[in-house]
């Protein structure tokens, strides 16, 4: 048993280790151990410290030593405790961010397997305690949610796969190319400001790699926190025994029903079809991929895949550049680019792109449908595209964004159905609501080459 302030815990069974944490709920560090804090030097409770709240729990209310063990932190149980942030969208509880796992050594990532690995020595049993975010706040931050959580079975062949991808470029030298878009749970997450220090050697490469931690992503976090309603699987039973990968798997779904009228395909699936449907794309997915249109795709949903309609014109070019979600003017001048809401939900998304091509009667038919995520170059130009926008929007240089004629890739601009819509910012300057968007000329090319941007 292990004697802590307030009473003791069984440190051998995941219930007892549980129950006892359950004592934080609604409630600081600050609240239940104030003059415990004020005798720890000021640098355990830095907010600049990525970790420090974890290590203060460990220490303070668990009463064992921060350790990097590659172990569970609760061994004999097989528990690891993580403390993770909340925010607040639309009155519910959600992720503020990707829940990082370990550090990737690629040294021993390259030498592991799967079933042996660390990551899943580690995390295969999680005792989660979601605080609130607060800026500039550690021991005053307050826990909302405490949860006992073990990796599902249903999700395993998806996360293997994921590990394995990532594996894989180790493997090939290529540690250097990862990114969160190659893979749906699982991702490798940079660590670190990006800098030259922040660089690590690889095997199989001279070439350097950013220091990286494989990491659950966010939006598969919010699945633990709000639980799996309305969700459908669209792997069947015989993928983990298929030697498909998840992108390979799903689209041959589709295969068949490339070439045929959207209208037949409706049909085909008993939908009503209406042209003018905005979530076309969507719906046919769906039916194809054999889930109920009132539910979403539970693949698609943890692992942050957006569908998107591509429309094509008789020549099989797009009738329009892709838009994305509008800029958020006030949030935007507080962002860091790797925490913002462009990067996390346009530039690291994974999305499945289906294309619909008009015959001469103006009839639409499913042209091709592909998983693509932004590739290096690509993501170069997004973050300078990024960067300038902020600083225009910071300076009130509203008229001087990046445009469609300046021919660089990415360009702001108003959605057509809302391109009188104002917005007031906090200050009190009205301006026109903004999106971001793809250039047309660029999603022809991605069309093209079946998901590869040149």
């Amino acid at each position: 048993m292990k004697n802590c302030k307030f009473g003791q815990y069984d440190e051998t069974t995941k219930d007892s280790i549980y129950e006892y944490a359950q004592i934080l709920l609604n409630k600081s560090l600050i609240d239940l151990y104030f003059e415990e804090i004020g005798k720890l030097p000021p640098d355990f409770f830095n907010p600049r410290k990525k970790g420090s709240l974890g290590c203060l729990v460990e220490k303070l209310h668990f009463n064992y030593e921060p350790n990097e063990r590659p172990e569970p932190d609760f061994e004999v149980a097989k528990l690891e405790l993580k403390t993770t942030p909340l925010k607040v969208v639309d009155n519910k509880y959600v992720s503020k961010e990707r829940l990082v796992l370990g550090m990737i050594d690629y040294f021993e990532m390259d030498m592991e397997t799967f079933e042996q690995s660390k990551f899943l020595k580690k995390n295969a049993s999680l005792l989660l305690l979601f605080y609130l975010y607060e800026k500039n706040k550690v021991v005053e931050q307050v826990f909302k949610i405490i949860k006992l959580w073990e990796i599902p079975s249903k999700d395993i062949p998806v996360l293997k796969r994921d590990w394995e991808t990532i594996h894989q470029k180790i493997r090939e030298g290529k540690a250097h190319e990862l990114s969160g878009g190659d893979t749906f749970y699982l991702e490798a997450a940079r660590k670190g400001a990006g800098g030259v220090r922040d660089l690590r050697k690889q095997p199989q490469s001279d070439i350097k790699a950013n220091s990286r931690a494989l990491a659950f992503k966010s939006k598969y976090v919010n699945i633990i926190i709000g639980g799996e309603q309305g969700l459908q699987k669209a792997l069947g039973e015989d993928f983990s025994i298929s030697n498909l990968s998840i992108e390979e798997y799903l689209t041959s779904k589709f295969t068949p029903h490339l070439g045929k009228s959207i209208s037949d395909i409706m049909k085909e699936y008993h939908l009503e079809y209406s042209p003018k449907k905005k979530d076309l794309a969507a719906s046919v997915s769906k039916a194809i991929l054999g889930i109920k249109q009132d539910n979403k795709i539970e693949e698609f949903e943890k692992a942050n895949i957006k569908i998107k309609t591509i429309p094509l014109d008789m020549n099989g070019k797009p009738e329009e550049s892709m838009s994305f979600k509008q800029i958020d003017f006030d949030k935007i001048v507080e962002e860091k680019w790797l925490e913002s809401d462009f990067y996390n939900e346009v530039v690291n998304c994974k999305y499945l792109f289906v294309s619909f091509r008009k015959d001469s009667l103006g009839n639409k038919h499913l042209h091709k449908v592909f998983f693509w995520t932004m590739p290096k170059k690509m993501r170069q130009q997004a973050k300078a595209y990024w960067i300038d926008t902020k600083k225009k929007i910071c300076n009130r240089d509203f008229g001087y964004f990046w445009k469609i004629s300046d021919k660089k890739t990415f360009h702001v601009r108003p959605k057509a159905r809302v391109a009188s819509d104002t917005t007031t910012l906090h200050d009190g300057t009205i301006t026109k609501k903004m999106a971001y968007w793809i250039n047309q000329d660029v999603i022809y090319r991605i069309i093209n080459n079946n998901g590869k941007t040149n």
